[in-house]
């Protein structure tokens, strides 16, 4: 990385990580949202970095490359308002770079807070051997019906991501196994314990990014569409028009591609 006067100050010893980081959000400062909470982002985040090994190193004072890279991290989920302790974003540490990474959860309230079509809910789940789902789409009137089994643990078929409008119209995403295995295999973590033991919520993640990436969201500025498209790395081709009899049938698809978010537990999975 070449030395620039911002890595200088950024590697200045003895200022603290939240006094960094609060310089680096005021020289963002018109860009950040309406309503932006500074000091409750700050703290959030820098206790998040406190209980993560990877993360507490990088934030040393004489890492200079380190401090850098959270600094940019942080900045991206500053610009959308996203808090580091209700999990709606991630910064994941692949080799000597750290990447950010938008959540599930994080996900579903930008699409309520920004899209261009007010919206009432946003859900996702999976389809499982045994349940009843079926699709329509007759002239962009999208609609669907899901029975879940009862007590059903049978292997996963699909996933499903929908975003309800105030008009009571949809959006739907909805993938098959095969949709789901590309991304994963073209994922950096695809043999992590997060796809291992909660295929589930992982199946979900990558149905409601995509969801994300299909509705039309107004952001008050291109830095905020910048940050959006940094945290959720994503397929950029649609998946073809599904059958409406058997809408989880494996046809031929382009590959996904997905970035990972490499978390363990179960509450890591729960709030994917």
């Amino acid at each position: 990385m070449a030395e620039t006067k911002e890595t200088k100050e950024v590697a200045v010893k003895g200022q603290t990580l939240d006094a960094l980081l609060e310089w680096k959000l005021d020289k963002e400062q018109e860009a950040l949202p309406q309503g932006f909470n500074k000091r409750k982002f700050i703290s959030n985040a820098i206790e998040v970095i406190k209980h993560n090994p990877d993360l507490a190193l990088m934030a040393k004072a004489d890492n200079k490359n380190g401090r850098m890279q959270l600094m940019s991290c942080l900045t991206r989920a500053a610009l959308l308002d996203l808090d580091a302790a209700n999990k709606e974003f991630y910064l994941v540490k692949y080799g000597n770079s750290l990447e950010f990474m938008i959540s599930p959860k994080g996900a579903r309230r930008l699409i309520v807070k920004y899209s261009h079509k007010p919206v009432k809910d946003v859900s996702a789940f999976v389809v499982r051997e045994g349940d009843e789902f079926t699709y329509t789409d007759e002239g962009g009137n999208k609609t669907f019906t899901f029975k879940p089994k009862p007590f059903n643990d049978g292997e996963i078929v699909g996933a499903v991501a929908y975003a309800k409008f105030e008009d009571d119209t949809l959006q739907v995403e909805i993938l098959n196994k095969k949709d789901i295995e590309a991304a994963r295999g073209q994922s950096k973590a695809k043999n992590s314990p997060s796809w291992s033991r909660f295929y589930d919520q992982m199946s979900i993640k990558v149905a409601i990014h995509r969801l994300s990436k299909s509705i039309t969201l107004d952001f008050e500025n291109a830095m905020q569409a910048d940050s959006l498209v940094s945290g959720i790395e994503i397929e950029n081709n649609k998946v073809s028009a599904q059958k409406a009899d058997n809408p989880f049938e494996e046809q031929e698809q382009d590959v996904y591609v997905d970035a990972e978010v490499i978390e363990e537990g179960a509450d890591n999975a729960e709030n994917a």
